[in-house]
This record gives C-alpha cells, sequence and structure tokens, in this order.
C-alpha cells in the first residue's frame, strides 16, 4: 500500500495516507521521506471513523479488503483487495455496497475466486510490486559458502533432505531488523532452501545470488509451478534439489525480470486512475 501511495503520487495525483501506523516497519525506500502532511491524521472517534479537518468530498478512498466499512465515510470507495475478502479477518463483507464501489484486485487468482464466492465485478488488476536493489543485491563476496533454509508456510507435500549443516534463516533474524540481516545472510550461503514455495524470499534471494531451491513441493510438477506464475519466479529458483544448476544458470536474471515487472505494475496503476476517474467523474 505504501507502494501504491507513491505510485500514485509519481503519476501527479494527490494522495494522502490515512494514519500513521503505531508500529512501524522499515520499508527502505517507502517510508524515509514521509512527513506529517502525507498522512489525514492520527486518531479515530468512537464511531469507527477516521478523524480529520480535510474536505474529503472529491476524493477516493482506497481501503485494503480488510477494511469492512468506510471509516472515512467517502462518497466515492475502492476495495483493494490483497486477498479474499474475509480470509485475514474472517469477517464476511456484509457492510460493502457493490452498486456504489469499485473493486480491484492484487492478482488475478484474487479476481476470480472473490467473483466466484460473493458474485463481486472485479474492474481491473492493481497491482504494485516494490524491490529495492540497493539493500537486496549480490555482494560478489568470494567467501560465500555453505547453506540456509527457511520453513515458513513449509508445505507437507514430498520433501528433500536438508544438507548437513543448513543454518535456520528465522533463527538468525529473531532480534534483528529483517531488511538489515536478510541481504547479509543471501550473500553469506551459498544456497537457500525452502521448505514454503510460496514465499518471496526465493526471489530475494535470488537476487542476492544465493541459489533457491524449493525442497517442499505440492504441485503436480515444475511445468504447473512456473506457468502458474510471472516469469520473476522460473528465474534463480529450483523446483527440487535436483534441479540446482537451473537455479545457477538462471540466477542473473532475476533483477531484468523485477524491473519487467515493475513497469508492468506501474501500468496497472495508470489503468486504476484512468477507470476510477471515468467511473467517479461521471
Amino acid at each position: 500500500m505504501y507502494k501504491l501511495f507513491h505510485d500514485l503520487r509519481s503519476l501527479g495525483e494527490e494522495v494522502y495516507l490515512s494514519e500513521k501506523p503505531k508500529q512501524t516497519i522499515p520499508l527502505p525506500g517507502l517510508q524515509d521521506n514521509l512527513v506529517d502532511s502525507d498522512f489525514l491524521t492520527e486518531g479515530w472517534n468512537d464511531k469507527g471513523e477516521i478523524v480529520t479537518d480535510k474536505d474529503l468530498s472529491d476524493y477516493v478512498a482506497i481501503y485494503p479488503e480488510v477494511t469492512t466499512r468506510n471509516p472515512l465515510k467517502s462518497k466515492r470507495v475502492v476495495r483493494w483487495l490483497l486477498h479474499y475478502p474475509g480470509f485475514h479477518n474472517w469477517k464476511v463483507p456484509s457492510k460493502w455496497n457493490p452498486d456504489s464501489e469499485l473493486y480491484f484486485a492484487y492478482a488475478d487468482w484474487i479476481a476470480e475466486g472473490t467473483q466466484k464466492k460473493y458474485g463481486f465485478e472485479i474492474a481491473n488488476r492493481l497491482t504494485t510490486i516494490y524491490n529495492n536493489f540497493d539493500v537486496f543485491k549480490n555482494y560478489n563476496d568470494p567467501e560465500r559458502s555453505g547453506s540456509c533454509y527457511i520453513t515458513r508456510k513449509g508445505n507437507a507435500g514430498y520433501r528433500d533432505p536438508l544438507p548437513d549443516g543448513a543454518v535456520s534463516v528465522e533463527a538468525e533474524t529473531l532480534s534483528d531488523d529483517a531488511f538489515t540481516i536478510l541481504p547479509k545472510i543471501f550473500n553469506k550461503y551459498e544456497n537457500l532452501y525452502s521448505y514454503d514455495e510460496d514465499t518471496y524470499l526465493l526471489v530475494l534471494a535470488a537476487l542476492c545470488g544465493c541459489n533457491s531451491i524449493i525442497i517442499s513441493r505440492s504441485k503436480k510438477n515444475e511445468e504447473e509451478y512456473f506457468s502458474s506464475r510471472s516469469p520473476v519466479w522460473s528465474a534463480g529458483i529450483a523446483y527440487g534439489a535436483d534441479k540446482i544448476n537451473h537455479a545457477k544458470e538462471t540466477k542473473h536474471l532475476v533483477k531484468e525480470r523485477l524491473e519487467e515487472l515493475e513497469k508492468d505494475s506501474l501500468n496497472t496503476v495508470r489503468a486504476f486512475v484512468n477507470i476510477t476517474k471515468n467511473v467517479y467523474s461521471s
């Protein structure tokens, strides 16, 4: 959502964040330059509404799918579905109004699932991609060696064994800022083994020059896995320990493909602006 804020502003739109978060999670390059005037307010009233002295009558309120109401009391509402409605907070969107609201989905699978379950018409895909290439990069350290692994949402499918001596990434990041320590870890080790086939850490590790290897697999086959994703995922990532050479031979393509993906995502933001203005200006 911070990236959407920056993308909209880069396209010349007047845009604000609703409120300052109580706990700031460092996102290098996205939060560094934010100032008080970028936020509408810092508080809520007892009705669950955001309090602000700004006239929002000409603005469009953009809410993620976890927001079940309209706390800004805006007449122009966009629901941005970053996952299925109700998936994270178990609340069905009973307070939404499909007749007067616009719905955008982060990915096609979210759009398809939401349409099937709720019958909401999805206006378009709205995707934001952010990668800090100054933070996540290959240090080209000649001392790189050994293996690390991550569990995260580890699937219960077939699992290749871990190599002896593999170090847990989660254990190394428990007491430190992940954005500081992760690039160091991914530049320290030669290989990253993952029990989670859906974590973006696979991409970030490959961006840092580490060979990313998925060792717990639930999909039917390698072709199905890669064909269901953007081309970024087919570079620098091995679908099984026996495919490690694929990760080694393609990891140099990761940055280039991420840059292309960012260009595509900005086009979805442009389309979002056009669609929203056309609907709400009529």
